[in-house]
C-alpha cells in the first residue's frame, strides 16, 4: 500500500490549522495524524498495508480498519487501502467544508 499526504504538508502550524478547522471529527483527525505520522517526505510504503500501520500503534487490525473506514466515510482519505496489494494507494485528504465531503 502507498499512501501520499496532501500536496504541501508539513506538520506546521499552518497546515495543523488546517487539520483542525477542517469538517473531520476529533476521532477522525486522529487517525488521519496517525497516517500522516507514518509519511516520511509525503509518502509511505508497507506492503502489509493498513495492518502494517496497526501494528506500528499497537492497535487490533480489526478496530483500526473500522477507524480508517469512518476516515474515508468523512472525506478524510481517497483511494482502496487493501493489505498485501502492492498497488494499492491512498491519499490523505483535508476536506475544506463539509459539502466537500457529502
Amino acid at each position: 500500500m502507498n499512501l501520499q499526504t496532501p500536496k504541501g504538508w508539513t506538520n506546521s502550524p499552518k497546515c495543523l490549522a488546517k487539520l483542525l478547522k477542517s469538517p473531520l471529527t476529533p476521532a477522525t483527525r486522529e487517525t488521519w495524524l496517525m497516517l500522516a505520522s507514518m509519511t516520511k517526505n509525503g509518502s509511505f510504503f508497507d506492503y502489509r498495508g493498513m495492518a502494517g500501520v496497526a501494528a506500528e500503534y499497537g492497535i487490533p487490525y480489526s478496530s483500526f480498519i473500522s477507524r480508517v473506514q469512518r476516515l474515508r466515510a468523512a472525506g478524510g482519505l481517497t483511494g482502496r487501502p487493501q493489505t498485501g496489494k502492492h498497488d494499492s494507494s491512498c491519499q490523505l485528504v483535508i476536506p475544506e467544508r463539509l459539502e466537500d465531503v457529502f
